[in-house]
């Protein structure tokens, strides 16, 4: 299977044989990976973006929180993208296939096609971090009803958060997660859940410590203490903390200035019903760094506009961050300006700013020492995992004063 072939099924699944094959081009992820993204510019059209998944691959292991097929990844995806147009949140928006389904299929290959957002990154300055913050805020405010607790990825759809209807895939040709009646199934009303949702992620988390805890060298003893706690610290005030829609991945590299006073996410990825505290603290932490230099503008699904392409480091040369306190309080302004946080979320801000870290931590942990995965690059990831924890209370106590005020018109 090569590119050539891909992009005749991609056409084929949205009807568009008219569509030039030199049209589309690929800017992410690689056919023989099993994952590949392509930007379709058609003669007269908007540009969009198709991801092609083969239905058998695994799903990354950074993007969901739970054992979801690749279809179910897909379908959740594209019902939290769903949630969001009808809602009339700015978000890239579903394109359907010829079929009218979110998400195709062409023999072994899914695809979620979404519209391309256009613009470049944000730089970011502090106007633009404010917008960013209240982009997020607004998002978080949106009303979803019931929490989805209790159902695993890929069951019936009774309720937002669920993601998927019809049930779990019986499998085509033996291929989980693709349903015998001959397609993959239609997105439900509400958001799907999202890669950090909480009675997935936290269990998972515990889980990948709990596997290595012999295997700890002592240096390494702080870090792994402060990602437990902070996973216990989590699944203690779940109950007294609000679940909304959240983006997973909120910072400068993933918003893109569509408007002279409009920022849009993009990269929906580990998007869906969670905790918007968690969200918020990442959010937080992360615009304490620029977007990519290498890239003017990306598409919605991470993909370079025609203005850049990303840096195959998916980022800045330098990962690590200091406290800012002008950036932490345009974030934190722009975000109470759309919802204000409540006491137990103000309550567990700290936490919430390095549970991205305790999340992508416990993943490296595993792979560094029960799969022996070693070399520059994982220290480089554990390097930055241990700056995320050092200034994680200075960026929650920047940040404190500005997610307790009253809610104020954004103009």
């Amino acid at each position: 299977m090569n590119d050539a072939a891909v992009v005749g099924r991609v056409l084929r699944e949205y009807h568009a044989r008219g569509i030039d094959p030199a049209a589309l081009r690929r800017v992410g992820g690689a056919v023989q990976s099993g994952m590949v993204t392509y930007l379709v510019n058609p003669d007269g059209a908007a540009p969009w973006v198709v991801r092609a998944c083969r239905a058998d691959a695994p799903v990354p292991i950074h993007v969901s929180g739970s054992r979801a097929t690749m279809q179910d990844w897909l379908m959740s995806r594209a019902s939290t993208l769903d949630c969001l147009e009808a809602s009339g949140y700015p978000a890239p928006r579903v394109v359907r296939t010829r079929s009218g389904d979110p998400v195709g299929m062409d023999g072994m290959w899914l695809t979620l096609a979404t519209t391309f957002v256009a613009g470049p990154l944000l730089r970011p300055t502090l106007a633009q971090l404010g917008m960013l913050g209240a982009a997020l805020g607004r998002l978080h405010a949106l009303e979803v009803a019931g929490d989805g607790a209790g159902a695993p990825e890929g069951e019936a759809a009774a309720g937002p958060g669920r993601g998927l209807a019809g049930g779990p895939g019986r499998g085509l040709a033996g291929v989980p997660g693709v349903d015998v009646a001959g397609g993959p199934r239609r997105a439900a009303g509400g958001p799907g859940r999202a890669a950090w949702y909480p009675e997935e992620a936290i269990p998972a988390t515990l889980g990948r410590l709990d596997a290595v805890a012999t295997l700890i060298p002592d240096d390494w003893q702080p870090l792994y203490a402060q990602f437990r706690s902070t996973a216990r610290a989590v699944r203690q005030s779940l109950g007294a903390l609000p679940r909304g829609v959240v983006h997973g991945g909120a910072r400068p590299g993933n918003a893109v200035q569509s408007g002279p006073d409009t920022v849009t996410l993009i990269d929906w990825e580990t998007g869906g019903l969670g905790l918007p505290v968690l969200d918020l603290g990442n959010c937080l932490i992360e615009s304490l760094l620029d977007a990519e230099p290498s890239a003017g503008a990306r598409s919605s699904t991470g993909g370079p506009s025609s203005a850049g392409v990303p840096s195959s480091a998916g980022g800045p040369a330098a990962w690590l961050v200091e406290p800012d306190e002008g950036r932490v309080a345009a974030v934190a302004g722009g975000y109470a300006s759309r919802r204000v946080l409540g006491a137990a979320e103000r309550a567990l801000l700290p936490e919430a700013v390095r549970f991205g870290a305790c999340y992508a931590g416990a993943i490296h942990l595993y792979q560094a020492l029960a799969e022996r995965v070693s070399g520059t690059s994982m220290d480089a990831r554990l390097e930055r995992l241990r700056n995320r924890v050092a200034v994680s209370e200075a960026v929650a106590r920047l940040a404190a004063p500005h997610v307790a005020g009253g809610p104020e018109t954004v103009r």
